[in-house]
């Protein structure tokens, strides 16, 4: 499941894509078939994607995972009477079960919640963590699981309260470090973001998701460099993974190394990694290179999968204006009936509407 932080910035002529602050990308100004002057610089904002979903954030249904990120093992089975049985390690050897009975951390209060978590109850797994909580105030997973459900019930200032206590008690958890990363991200709150991901990153230094929403913090605070490093890095972890190119190709945008850019958003086309704003941006930076015609295509391809995408339509308009072909007006008018306002401004100077 993909996530996506998209913008709705708009330039003088095309919609902007980017990654940092208020600043431009390099303007390019040409003239239509009629020495009309359009404006297309490319303004810029954070536009990045980000993976909710992998193993430092456990599902209810594989909520054990976290006993694997802790301890290098991961739950076989839950017996009737509540006994944890663990196989697996990463030590390469053949699997080995063991039971740990009327464990302190992971007791019958906690296995009943994630059972009603699992199963949707949400509120009722609440209770239970919070039974679990209050006969070990340092139960680091029912504290977690707690700040999980209550981040699920849209309580996000009390679920980085939680998720912040486990992690101070067992600092090495990679999940709580990473969804207390994602949560001061959301705050905008980017460095103590980036200590987040850092310290998921210490307990496990190749993990593809936490690399990456690093890099997207980096972005944030304009350090695009250090981004694209860590965006390497991650593709470098798991090649597969999709949103590295995608955001990767947002801040070689910035950097204004287009062709560059060009190469990751293709790359993330091929993994299918929000592929409608990569045809946006791919085509920003194909009119960037002065590619007018590559642009059209990708606008083109946009439109097919998003008929209603005015902003596509408006960018399309731009790029045919710039090669003498009055389709401009076209784009622009059903930009306009969508309700682009930008295209009505362009109607008006360029089209004589």
């Amino acid at each position: 499941m993909i996530k996506a932080i998209l913008f709705s910035i708009f330039s003088t002529c095309l919609i902007a894509f980017g990654c940092s602050g208020n600043q431009k990308i390099k303007p390019e100004v040409q003239a239509n078939s009629e020495n009309q002057v359009v404006d297309t610089t490319i303004g810029s904002k954070p536009d990045t994607i980000i993976s909710t979903t992998h193993k430092a954030e456990p599902a209810w249904n594989d909520a054990f995972d976290i006993e694997k990120a802790a301890t290098g093992t991961q739950v076989k089975a839950i017996t009737p009477k509540g006994e944890i049985i663990l196989s697996g390690n990463n030590s390469g050897k053949p699997p080995t079960t063991i039971t740990r009975p009327n464990d302190p951390i992971r007791s019958k209060e906690l296995l009943d919640g994630l059972e009603k978590a699992k199963n949707g109850d949400i509120k009722g797994a609440l209770a239970d963590f919070n039974s679990a909580i209050q006969k070990n105030p340092k139960n680091y997973m029912a504290l977690f699981f707690r700040g999980k459900a209550k981040l699920e019930l849209k309580d996000n200032t009390g679920a980085l309260k939680d998720i912040e206590e486990s992690a101070s008690i067992f600092p090495d958890q990679v999940s709580a470090n990473y969804l207390a990363g994602k949560l001061y991200f959301e705050k905008k709150e980017y460095l103590k973001a980036l200590d987040a991901f850092n310290k998921a990153l210490a307990a496990r230094p190749n993990d593809a998701p936490s690399l990456d929403y690093r890099g997207v913090t980096k972005a944030m605070l304009g350090k695009h460099n250090e981004a694209i490093t860590d965006y390497d890095a991650a593709l470098k972890a798991d090649p597969q993974y999709s949103t590295s190119y995608y955001n990767k190709g947002t801040s070689l945008a910035t950097l204004q190394r287009y062709d560059e850019a060009i190469v990751c958003f293709t790359d993330a086309i091929k993994y299918e990694a929000n592929v409608k704003q990569c045809y946006m941006n791919r085509g920003n930076c194909y009119v960037m290179v002065k590619n007018q015609q590559a642009a059209i295509n990708d606008y083109t391809q946009l439109l097919e999968l998003d008929p209603k995408n005015s902003d596509a339509y408006f960018n399309r308009g731009a790029a045919y204006s710039m090669t003498g072909d009055n389709r401009m007006c076209d784009d622009w008018r059903k930009a306009a009936s969508l309700g682009n306002t930008k295209a009505e401004t362009s109607l008006r100077q360029y089209c004589g509407k």
